[in-house]
């Protein structure tokens, strides 16, 4: 069953007009998706720019980045997979309000 419109707008989800695409706030069950997605990205941007080090800890950064932001953060969701996130800083904050983790 298809959901209705009505329903992914209450639930906080966008599709696209395809249908094909959906952003929708992340959910516990999310995380190993999310880590995934977020440490191949973070990879690709960082791994020849940083030291050793900071490349093996990406993991654990990500992992706590996951905990902290978690509230904030936005999936997005192809065939049932994260192949993208994002999040906002948190409202009642006013120097992180517009700050955009993606």
């Amino acid at each position: 069953r298809r959901s209705s419109t009505r329903e992914r707008r209450r639930s906080g989800a966008m599709t696209s007009s395809a249908g094909d695409l959906v952003i929708r706030p992340a959910a516990p069950a999310d995380r190993a998706g999310f880590l995934d997605a977020a440490l191949r990205s973070w990879l690709d941007a960082y791994a020849e720019l940083l030291p050793r080090e900071q490349v093996e800890s990406a993991p654990a950064m990500l992992e706590r980045a996951f905990e902290k932001r978690a509230g904030e953060l936005r999936v997005a969701i192809v065939d049932g997979g994260i192949v993208g996130f994002y999040s906002l800083g948190p409202v009642d904050d006013p120097e992180q309000r517009n700050y955009l983790w993606h």
